[in-house]
């Protein structure tokens, strides 16, 4: 594990340092164009500024451990990972090389994190038992040559292997007294362990052998292995390259000569290819080229990134992007080649190109608002030519602001057109601009000569505000063209393009594209509205390829391409890759790569393909806008494309391509219900996981990033839904997919992204997706609905149906109660009365049956009383039935001298009694009280009453006996009528004599 810490402290003279400073800028040559830096800090979102490692897993994120616990960063979020490991100092970090197990170095012991389910162990003896060694300070992780076994040090001088979270011992240094910062796997069997001093270390026997042939570079701030290159730091001697396993000295000449002329001692170094990535003392950071002898000195270049920062640790990725912990945050550090070179660039003047050209001797010629350039050729060197280099003659017209340019056929002239003079010339031998004094026709000059172009039959025409103009150098002729068969208009024409395979010219303008014929006129004037369409009316560039298709820049609409026949047309926007939809210009690389300057940099595109790589200004362009009318491919096949700020060459066959990346899933983000918030999950979706979005899902998002971390920001990301939409489909300017708008269902969706250089991932991301139905909206919750419904109509219907058919039952009751009680009662009313009016009565009869009469008419009273009792609601309770029970027993029984005792204890006075078991409950006491008032002779009568939750319970004893001749059953009412009533109420009844008393027993 590279880190950049400093093991000893030593004193370099100042005469010295001094000489080494001098030796520095005499032999050093400074390159400040090649690399850009960023600084993240606490700001950012990481859990502490003091960082102390880096390293990126499979998956592509990047972990970090700082002072303050472990982060992870997918290039666009920084997470602090929580548990056991979110309060600790994180000294290091290594990553299997299966993706799965990440290993962390902490003050307080080793731990292992499961990549997959984000679990944290800690790493502990075979046995599973700590010792105090463990618990302490590890460092120095190493992996071996598997990539799944880690070598790893602790406090006291252990050495030990790691295999998954178990430790083995391997041995212990006999210095016990410095820390081991470093272990680098030197072969199958040793490794090498520096605490300051190289030790190899056996791995059978556990012992050490200090490396006498290091001694005299020895104390060692840092030791790496790149390949087979073992890079060494020494306070003093510097950095050195060895041999891993022969310890041959591999440092380069010019590095060896270098080790003295840096101002300052190296701490620490990275060694990728052929750049050395160096951190010096009092804040440097050098990236050097062993082959080229040359060297980045970014702390210069960004010193108020690099200034105050105390190095740490560093970490390259695969695109050799550095990543450097510091006590001041983590900085981002990234070195790209200079792929173009910049002409006319931030001159004091500013040079904003509007045309050039390529004389026959191959000398190139730029209109720009800064006056005419020229590149000499045999000179080697450029010449400007304006109102400060060229001497004021008043026979030369003023040209403040050329525009258009065109060599004439003579080859000794250029034609020059002017934002505000008409058509003139530059003489190329006197170096001044001359008159044409020609004639101007059509009744209205020319204005502002935007573009100048000579079609295949050799005449020459002139793109202006005004419209399209034609120049005739024989005639010396200026023809406006208004009014004939030329006439575009006053569309201000852009640019010109001719044919060279047909006698047409195609004019770009502010209204479309006119297509016109050189000898008879305007064919075909193509717009948004024709047939085929345009994306944007605003044209600034136009080009014929081989085959015959037309090939259209628009202002805003990107990139048109029209068929031969002009019958079909196709379109390259954003959602194609492009990164910008202004386009100004195009060079042909070969019939399949073209290159496009736009209003964001410049593209390449494989026509094939359908693919881009994007350039900007950090790759080395100029300027990221380009300007229309202003590209040249020179014969010997360099390009020249003109911007806002100077020219932008190169030879584009040797641009390579890009490397490739992969996109990753860096997390998913859902809607805590407990917490009410969003809770961001960091761990892997595995590609056959189905993802679920349930209906308590108020948010469901997917969260991306890319292998690549040069631009992130510059990242776009695409989707498309299967069944849904066969377009791809961007998600501008985020890196996450809400799932939230996707109807119920199953659906399959993939994700592919496009780095900041248009270059396509490598991997398409294919996520299986359920969005679940609340199951209020499912087909059997309906149907359970739809039967709940029907259950409550019925249950309707049936409470309606039982209500008339319990008042039907309570009317034939009270109908069969009055027929059959007070009915008969009234009956004998009626007889008695009939016999006493006709009857022959003695004065005694009479009075008899009118008692008779009386008595009947008292008992018809009292049996409509309880019949009236009985279907009163408002008497169903137990307490009222009990008050019924004592007014009747008081009644019958006091007259004859008989006590009544009640009991009701254990009853609930308050409970409910349905009214047809209080009726027969009470019509059973009555004809129990009566049947004692007629045929006992009792003196005393014991009524016990209870009714509660465990049902009822009614007893009724007397002390007497029936009268002598008398029946059990009296009339047809007697104990027959009691067991009837109780049957009726659901209950059991028992009767029984016992000495002289007569008891009954009802219970349910």
């Amino acid at each position: 594990m590279t880190g950049i810490h400093d093991t000893v402290n030593a004193h370099i003279p100042l005469l010295r340092r001094t000489l080494l400073i001098v030796l520095l800028l005499v032999l050093l040559v400074p390159v400040y164009s090649n690399a850009r830096a960023t600084l993240y800090d606490g700001k950012d979102g990481l859990s502490s500024n003091v960082i102390n490692c880096m390293v990126r897993d499979e998956r592509g994120m990047m972990w970090i451990g700082t002072q303050n616990g472990l982060n992870i960063y997918d290039g666009y979020t920084f997470s602090k990972i929580e548990g056991a490991l979110s309060s600790l100092n994180i000294n290091e970090l290594v990553a299997s090389a299966s993706g799965k197990e990440l290993w962390v170095g902490t003050a307080q012991g080793l731990y292992l994190v499961n990549l997959h389910t984000f679990t944290t162990t800690r790493c502990t003896l075979d046995n599973g038992k700590d010792a105090p060694w463990t618990q302490g300070n590890a460092s120095g992780l190493c992996l071996d040559a598997t990539g799944n076994q880690l070598y790893s040090s602790f406090s006291g001088g252990y050495v030990v292997a790691v295999k998954g979270s178990r430790i083995t011992r391997i041995g212990r240094m006999a210095d016990t007294v410095r820390n081991i910062s470093f272990i680098v796997n030197r072969d199958a069997g040793n490794l090498l362990v520096s605490n300051g001093d190289v030790y190899t270390l056996d791995l059978k026997t556990g012992h050490s052998r200090y490396i006498e042939e290091l001694r005299k570079l020895a104390p060692f701030t840092a030791i790496s292995r790149s390949g087979d290159t073992l890079s060494l730091n020494g306070y003093a001697s510097g950095l050195n390259l060895f041999h891993i396993k022969t310890l041959q000295l591999l440092t380069p000449a010019a590095l060896r000569r270098q080790n003295n002329g840096f101002p300052f001692y190296i701490r620490g170094g990275r060694l990728a290819g052929n750049k050395l990535y160096l951190a010096g003392s009092n804040y440097s950071f050098f990236i050097y080229d062993l082959q080229q002898e040359s060297y980045i000195d970014a702390s210069r270049k960004y010193p108020d990134l690099f200034e105050g920062k105390v190095y740490r640790n560093m970490f390259l990725d695969e695109r050799n992007i550095a990543w450097i912990a510091t006590n001041k945050g983590l900085i981002k550090l990234e070195e790209r080649p200079a792929l173009f070179e910049r002409v006319l660039y931030n001159l004091p003047e500013r040079v904003s190109t509007r045309n050039m050209i390529e004389d026959r001797w191959g000398d190139i010629y730029i209109a720009s608002y800064s006056g005419l350039y020229q590149y000499v050729k045999a000179e080697q060197r450029w010449r400007v030519y304006n109102g400060n280099t060229m001497p004021h003659s008043p026979q030369a017209p003023d040209i403040p602001y050329p525009q258009s340019l065109l060599e004439d056929s003579s080859g000794n002239y250029i034609y020059v057109g002017s934002e505000y003079a008409k058509l003139v010339v530059f003489n190329k031998q006197k170096k001044v601009y001359e008159h044409l004094n020609c004639t101007e026709m059509g009744g209205e000059k020319v204005r502002n000569i935007l573009n100048i172009e000579r079609d295949r039959l050799g005449h020459i025409w002139l793109a202006c505000d005004n419209g399209l103009a034609s120049y005739d150098p024989v005639k010396n002729v200026i023809r406006l063209h208004k009014q004939d068969a030329f006439d575009i208009g006053n569309a201000g024409a852009r640019v010109i393009c001719a044919d060279p395979q047909q006698n047409l010219i195609y004019v770009g303008t502010s209204a479309g594209l006119f297509i016109i014929d050189i000898q008879t006129g305007i064919r075909k004037h193509l717009t948004t509205e024709s047939v085929p369409a345009l994306t944007s009316n605003n044209i600034m560039f136009i080009d014929v390829d081989a085959a015959g298709n037309l090939w259209i820049g628009t202002n805003g609409g990107g990139i048109n391409v029209i068929s031969p026949d002009g019958k079909q047309s196709r379109y390259i926007l954003k959602q194609n890759g492009l990164s910008s939809e202004i386009v100004y210009s195009m060079l042909r690389e070969d019939d399949n790569t073209v290159w496009v300057g736009t209003f964001n940099g410049l593209a390449r595109y494989r026509v094939k393909q359908g693919l881009f790589n994007f350039f900007f200004e950090e790759d080395g362009l100029c300027s990221n806008e380009f300007n229309h009318n202003s590209y040249l491919k020179a014969r010997d096949g360099k390009m020249y494309f003109g911007s806002i700020n100077g020219v932008t060459t190169f030879y584009p066959q040797q641009i390579g391509y890009p490397r490739a990346f992969r996109i990753f899933v860096s997390g998913m983000s859902r809607w805590n219900e407990k917490s009410q918030s969003v809770y961001l999950s960091r761990k892997e979706v595995d590609p056959g996981e189905v993802i679920q979005k349930k209906p308590s899902d108020l948010l469901l998002e997917l969260h991306f990033g890319c292998t690549d971390y040069s631009d992130p920001l510059r990242n776009t990301f695409t989707y498309r839904i299967e069944h849904l939409s066969d377009n791809w489909i961007s998600l501008d300017d985020k890196h996450t997919l809400n799932l939230g708008g996707l109807p119920y269902g199953e659906y399959t969706i993939e994700v592919r992204a496009t780095n900041a250089q248009g270059l396509p991932s490598v991997n398409t991301l294919v996520f299986q997706v359920q969005v679940v139905q609340p199951f209020y909206k499912t087909w059997w919750f309906y149907l359970l609905l739809l039967l709940c419904l029907g259950g409550v109509f019925y249950a309707i219907y049936l409470l309606q149906y039982q209500s008339l058919k319990n008042l039907h039952q309570l009317r034939l009751r009270i109908s069969s109660n009055l027929h059959d009680d007070v009915g008969s009662l009234l009956t004998r009313i009626t007889m008695v009365s009939e016999n006493l009016r006709y009857g022959r009565n003695t004065e005694a009869q009479r009075n008899a049956k009118l008692d008779k009469i009386a008595s009947l008419s008292r008992a018809a009273v009292a049996s409509m009383s309880d019949v009236l009792w009985t279907i009163d609601s408002r008497n169903d309770f137990a307490g009222n039935l009990l008050d019924r029970m004592r007014e009747h027993a008081e009644e019958m029984l006091f007259p004859l001298g008989i006590d009544v005792n009640f009991v009701i204890s254990g009853t609930d006075l308050k409970r409910s009694v349905a009214a047809h078991i209080r009726r027969d409950i009470y019509l059973l006491f009555k004809e129990a009280i009566n049947n004692i008032a007629r045929h006992s002779k009792a003196d005393r009568v014991d009524i016990i009453y209870r009714i509660n939750e465990k049902g009822f319970y009614l007893s009724i004893t007397n002390n007497g006996t029936p009268e002598t001749g008398s029946s059990d059953i009296s009339t047809g009412q007697g104990l027959s009528n009691i067991r009837m009533r109780a049957r009726k109420a659901g209950a059991s009844v028992s009767i029984d004599r016992k000495d002289d008393l007569f008891i009954i027993e009802v219970h349910k």
